[in-house]
């Protein structure tokens, strides 16, 4: 898979930097530069989430994103906590990616910010895009 460096790393992260729905690493080596490996292997569907809260927490830090797929015994279920933090010299994109295997979309997303309150969305997200929420008021939530 050409992960076999030898070099020591200090810090990694996973993050999609070619935009093509699957997740690529970033490593920070002790003695050298930047690794980044790119993930060319996969044939799957993938979404991606980013919420924002104008109320407070800008960068929804500590919330979460429930996202569905499927129906009946065929459901699958996955959840992702926004979170800024990492290893050493490294951190997690502010944003939450969810791999759908063969599924091509979402049927409901549920979002629970930090303060507690919950939004549940029952559409079709279609695989394949980033999808922005943001909360500018407590009544108003908005998708891009």
């Amino acid at each position: 898979y050409g992960l076999d460096d030898f070099d020591h790393s200090s810090a990694f992260t996973y993050i999609d930097i070619d935009n093509d729905g699957d997740l690529d690493i970033i490593g920070n080596t002790t003695h050298g530069g930047l690794k980044v490996y790119k993930n060319n292997e996969s044939n799957h569907h993938s979404i991606i989430f980013q919420i924002n809260d104008e109320i407070g927490n800008a960068n929804c830090i500590g919330c979460k994103i429930l996202v569905a797929t499927g129906t009946g015994d065929s459901e699958m279920r996955q959840i992702r906590e926004i979170k800024a933090g990492g290893g050493f010299l490294s951190f997690d994109a502010p944003y939450a990616h969810f791999g759908l295997g063969d599924e091509s979309e979402v049927n409901r997303v549920a979002v629970i910010w930090s303060t507690g309150e919950r939004i549940l969305f029952r559409k079709k997200f279609e695989a394949g895009y980033k999808y922005v929420i943001t909360r500018s008021s407590i009544a108003q939530v908005e998708i891009e």
